[in-house]
């Protein structure tokens, strides 16, 4: 298995992507709609790095400080299987598939 992004909920995405890319110096790699939630996504990366920051907001939120982060996601070749302990073990709970990532399996925050 293999970590691949961590998702944190943010206020302002634009906002969001301008610090991160402007004063952090990320590489923005664009954008999209949650059709699910009717939120917005957002990736950044570190340049030389393979790990994501994905920035999410959502239109009905009750963000809290200390609250951002939203969930990890791990690739793996069996998302049924690798998800099975965590359910046993009452440990974050699987999502599943991430929409374009058919090997991705996600948990929620602690």
């Amino acid at each position: 298995m293999r970590y691949t992004y961590t998702g944190i909920e943010v206020r302002d995405l634009d906002r969001s992507i301008a610090f991160y890319r402007d004063v952090l110096g990320m590489e923005y790699l664009g954008r999209h709609e949650i059709e699910a939630t009717g939120g917005e996504v957002a990736a950044l990366r570190s340049k030389g790095a393979e790990h994501v920051l994905e920035l999410n907001w959502y239109p009905n939120s009750r963000y809290r400080e200390g609250s951002e982060l939203d969930h990890l996601a791990f690739e793996c070749e069996d998302v049924e299987k690798t998800g099975r302990p965590s359910r046993s073990l009452n440990r974050p709970r699987v999502i599943g598939r991430a929409t374009g990532e058919p090997r991705c399996l996600i948990t929620s925050a602690l």
